[in-house]
């Protein structure tokens, strides 16, 4: 897990998981706190050739209000594809 602190020295992201798309990009799950709201980033980072990590737009960010809904919908999904319902 990585923080990010502000000048202040408060906590505003925090890395709580992180996973390899493939061998150039990873997905990270950031809680970020912004405006007085927490939010959950979930992000495709890409590795340029220094290896270094850069957010593409390519991601989801949403109030951690809706995480049990997000949860719902991925376990839904989950079930489909375990009944084979993923194909068309």
């Amino acid at each position: 897990m990585s923080h990010h602190k502000t000048l202040s020295g408060e906590v505003r992201q925090r890395v709580v998981a992180e996973f390899d798309k493939n061998s150039l990009e990873k997905i990270k799950v950031v809680l970020e706190r912004w405006k007085n709201q927490t939010y959950c980033d979930i992000r495709v980072y890409f590795l340029d050739e220094e290896k270094a990590e850069h957010p593409t737009k390519r991601g989801l960010c949403i109030s951690t209000d809706l995480l049990s809904e997000l949860k719902r919908a991925i376990d839904a999904a989950l079930v489909a594809v375990e009944e084979g319902d993923a194909q068309n």
